[in-house]
């Protein structure tokens, strides 16, 4: 699906079959759900609790920490850009906030560590995630093709589907590639923010 993907998850008694994608193509979701649903060979009319929900991806200069507050998982836009999961970041941020909330209780210490961890370990991942989403959601075709006659990129994220490496970590083994790739990006985030400009 142009500007999403399918899943089909086997769920003990059942089966959670879904479609997800980025804003323009939420109004045909429910078309593309059932074009999957019959590809699998079941029939859309025996589908039961359908929901959708917003994932709220992150801006830059969002911040998580305000005053005595701070926000984890969705809340805080914890979500990887290039594939939508937010599990692991929700999962993450909730273990290590508590620690900072305590510290800024007991001591009258800023909540500002809670940032700093994020920004070490989970938002560098997602700007990379970010570079890694825009071009290929861009020219999904392509890089299609070229992972059927060499499989690079699949092995790639397969060890950060593991757990075995970040967005980070490929983003290095790209080397001298990814200054490439980020400037790329920026480019098309620059040249949509000026479309968007000129409506």
């Amino acid at each position: 699906m142009d500007g999403g993907y399918g899943w089909i998850l086997p769920k003990g008694d059942h089966l959670n079959i879904g479609v997800g994608g980025y804003t323009h193509v939420g109004p045909k979701l429910r078309t593309e759900l059932q074009k999957l649903v019959k590809f699998y060979g079941h029939a859309p009319e025996a589908l039961w609790g359908l929901r959708g929900h917003h994932l709220p991806q992150r801006h830059e200069t969002s911040a998580v920490v305000s005053g005595n507050v701070v926000l984890i998982g969705d809340a805080a836009g914890l979500v990887d850009p290039l594939t939508g999961e937010g599990i692991f970041a929700a999962v993450y941020s909730a273990q290590i906030a508590p620690a900072g909330i305590a510290r800024h209780l007991n001591n009258n210490t800023s909540l500002g560590a809670y940032q700093q961890n994020l920004e070490k370990d989970i938002f560098s991942d997602i700007r990379a995630a970010k570079i890694l989403h825009d071009l290929f959601y861009r020219w999904p075709g392509i890089f299609h093709r070229i992972e059927r006659s060499k499989p690079l990129l699949w092995h790639a994220m397969l060890t950060y589907f593991c757990g075995d490496a970040t967005y980070v970590d490929l983003s290095h083994k790209l080397g001298h590639l990814w200054p490439v790739m980020r400037t790329a990006s920026r480019l098309m985030r620059t040249i949509s923010e000026f479309k968007d400009g000129a409506k």
